[in-house]
């Protein structure tokens, strides 16, 4: 089994691990919503169409899970998709199945964006996890072909903008995959200042950071739902 480095070594923020290969691996694990309060379990892949027998061809992306019509990760009803593998292991985390980078189901872009496609009404997508970062690559792909298809693209993680910021400038990975987020969500739990009352977030240090225009919308969007928690 692939080892995760240990939470201590990304504190800093400066460097970013390293995914093992891809590969199946069974057992689909069910993650809850990105919102760390939120009594509503998603990730199952449920009402979506079975996907072909045959191995996924292009690039990659290792699932916990996935959940269309979420109404709890973002405005409007969106189509969360939670990457299986996290460094930060946040105490209190609520996806605690999703801290290992091994497990949960492998799928190509195409496949998932198919599942996109085939779940009307969706807002666009989020990423959640897990941590998206970790698998920047896949998943800003995935994001390019959301946003032609005419979704927004909400991501959560745990590092801070800040510190993707840094990494992007050595890892270009992370700066497509910044470059395609309208809305990113960042910051780690922590349990010690849970929220109940912030709208799609689940502890109080985490940011709402609207990256283009749409996210500025989606953010306002965000602050007229705290007037209903």
């Amino acid at each position: 089994m692939p080892k995760w480095p240990e939470a201590e070594e990304f504190q800093s923020g400066d460097h970013m691990p390293k995914w093992p290969e891809a590969e199946e691996s069974p057992g689909l694990s069910s993650p809850k919503t990105s919102q760390e309060t939120s009594p509503k379990q998603g990730g199952q892949p449920g009402g979506a169409a079975p996907l072909s027998g045959s191995l996924p061809q292009g690039p990659l992306v290792r699932l916990a899970g996935w959940q269309a019509d979420s109404a709890v990760d973002g405005p409007g009803l969106r189509f969360v998709v939670f990457a299986q593998g996290c460094p930060h292991r946040c105490p209190g985390c609520h996806n605690p199945e999703t801290h290992l980078p091994v497990g949960g189901k492998v799928l190509s872009v195409d496949q998932i964006f198919d599942l996109y496609q085939q779940s009307p009404g969706q807002e666009g997508i989020t990423l959640s996890g897990g941590e998206p970062f970790a698998q920047a690559g896949p998943l800003a792909l995935l994001a390019t072909q959301v946003k032609a298809a005419g979704g927004d693209i909400i991501c959560y993680t745990g590092y801070l903008y800040e510190q993707l910021q840094t990494l992007a400038q050595t890892q270009a990975d992370i700066d497509q995959l910044l470059q395609t987020i309208d809305l990113l969500i960042d910051g780690p739990f922590i349990l010690a200042q849970r929220t109940l009352t912030l709208p799609f977030r689940g502890s109080s240090n985490q940011r709402i950071i609207p990256l283009t225009p749409t996210g500025q919308q989606l953010a306002a969007e965000i602050g007229r739902c705290r007037d209903r928690f």
